[in-house]
């Protein structure tokens, strides 16, 4: 399968992104992937076995008639080509090769960085320094050229970095108003001991960034545990306040358009982590106006225009936010809570001026 796919190539378990039925939770659309009677390209940062992007794929063809491209990032420069141009008396733009695929900056309506892969150099540069320097100068012309893009870019790189922060998160939704647990993030050991003497043994732990291919549940700090907080030297973790869950809240943000989903965990073993429980029963949930307001602020003030957010609704009616992921998982809160959020990224995608933004300033066009 060639790794710069067009849409006919990626619809195989899907609707075909060109033809056919869309998603299931998908209504009859305007055709707004349409403009001046040619169709508007939206790149898709992805394996191509992705199942996220096939499904927002089939969503920008068959619902809205507009252009998906998956993009397998691992495949630059190897297989692909990518040329910006800048300059005082021209108009600043960018070109995509691929064999016969040519994709330009005028055709493109959206960019979704679903998941990118690192960058694979070709096998005719042998020596080790030699390839570094390539595979750096490869990540410096890619990433400028995501920057470049700014808010066309779901998410924009920069605020993306960013608000993949905990804490930085968390100071923002305190800001914002929203009600947060009590933390710590430290690789102090006696900082640590002193916080969960305060919680007086109602605390967790998780890890602040985690492993991209392996999931690191939220666990209960236990006393068993104190022996092993001089470990923290080696790495710093971040300590809260148990907060008991009525519901997990999943919430899905879209350019300020919200899809909410309760997530019950059946086993005891994910009472803290429902990630741990795949028979866990969701359905739709609707949030208070004042919370849905104050997350879709959160968005706003990190600078995203997608996140997945995790909150918890506690048993006297308090919601609760725990963190936002800006690259989360949804489908499976789109499927089981019959919630058209794939059908709202694609528009997003599909939008040639994004909220809260310009068309013409700092952007490769």
């Amino acid at each position: 399968m060639r790794r710069l796919t067009t849409p006919r190539a990626i619809s195989a378990g899907h609707a075909d992104a060109s033809a056919g039925t869309p998603h299931a939770c998908a209504k009859a659309a305007p055709s707004i992937g349409l403009a001046s009677g040619k169709r508007k390209t939206v790149l898709i940062l992805a394996h191509p076995h992705d199942i996220h992007a096939r499904a927002i794929a089939a969503e920008v063809g068959a619902t809205f008639g507009g252009r998906p491209i998956i993009l397998n990032t691992a495949d630059y420069p190897r297989k692909w080509q990518l040329t910006a141009a800048i300059g005082n008396r021209t108009t600043s733009n960018w070109r995509l090769h691929s064999g016969h695929l040519t994709v330009r900056s005028h055709q493109v309506s959206g960019v979704w960085r679903r998941r990118t892969e690192p960058h694979r150099i070709h096998a005719a540069v042998e020596d080790r320094w030699a390839r570094l320097f390539s595979l750096n100068e490869a990540s410096a012309a890619f990433q400028g050229w995501l920057h470049s893009m700014g808010r066309l870019v779901v998410n924009p790189l920069g605020a993306e970095y960013v608000a993949n922060r905990k804490l930085f998160q968390l100071l923002k939704a305190k800001e914002v108003g929203l009600d947060i647990p009590d933390t710590i993030v430290t690789s102090d050991a006696e900082e640590a001991r002193q916080f969960l003497d305060r919680m007086n043994g109602t605390a967790i732990f998780k890890v602040l960034a985690g492993e991209r291919r392996r999931l690191i549940e939220t666990r209960r700090f236990r006393k068993s545990y104190f022996r092993k907080l001089a470990a923290l030297r080696y790495a710093p973790l971040i300590f809260q306040e148990l907060v008991e869950a009525e519901q997990d809240i999943r919430v899905t943000i879209v350019d300020e358009e919200v899809f909410s989903a309760s997530i019950r965990p059946t086993t005891s073993k994910a009472q803290l982590d429902w990630r741990l429980d795949l028979t866990a029963k969701i359905e739709p949930h609707v949030l208070p106006a004042r919370i849905e307001s104050k997350l879709v602020d959160l968005l706003r003030s990190l600078g995203l225009r997608f996140g997945v957010l995790d909150v918890r609704l506690t048993p006297d009616g308090k919601y609760v936010f725990l963190e936002v992921n800006p690259s989360g998982q949804f489908l499976f809160c789109e499927i089981q809570g019959k919630l058209a959020i794939s059908r709202a990224v694609a528009a997003a995608l599909l939008r040639s001026t994004p909220p809260n933004s310009s068309r013409t300033t700092g952007r490769l066009v």
